[in-house]
């Protein structure tokens, strides 16, 4: 919200009702936690910490090669450092959306490696979502058409 109001481009954006309902969360978190902690929470890295995906992934003990070769290359798509093969210009319209035909050439990789990696994690703590999770291996698979 904070960068939204900061750009006059999107500030318009942040309605009164958004705004409102996330000084409302932002009020329980301080309940929960203090303000000083909050204000510390706003520079994490991740949503679970001060830490990288990398470090989680370490610390779940999920195997290098499956964060460096599948998820770091293939999320690049997700994270949209190759925003170039899924935004497209359209004249005086601006930018638009769009699927390439090589979508399952970073998109359905790296989400087979979450998927992985959260049946991993499960394992370690001792969370059973096997149906869940074989559901959304499923759905990637489906997509990628395999």
């Amino acid at each position: 919200m904070h960068a939204r109001l900061g750009d006059l481009t999107s500030a318009d954006v942040v309605t009164p009702e958004l705004r409102a309902r996330l000084r409302e969360d932002e009020s329980r978190l301080i309940a929960v936690y203090s303000p000083e902690q909050v204000s510390e929470m706003r520079s994490w890295k991740t949503w679970a910490g001060p830490f990288t995906l990398q470090e989680m992934a370490r610390r779940a003990a999920v195997p290098g090669v499956m964060y460096n070769l599948m998820y770091r290359v293939d999320s690049r798509a997700v994270h949209a450092r190759d925003a170039g093969y899924y935004v497209e210009a359209r004249g005086g319209e601006g930018l638009a959306m769009r699927l390439p035909e090589q979508v399952e050439q970073h998109l359905m990789p790296a989400s087979s490696c979450v998927v992985t990696t959260l049946k991993l994690i499960g394992e370690k703590l001792g969370v059973n979502r096997d149906t869940e999770l074989e559901e959304l291996m499923t759905q990637i698979q489906r997509v990628a058409g395999v």
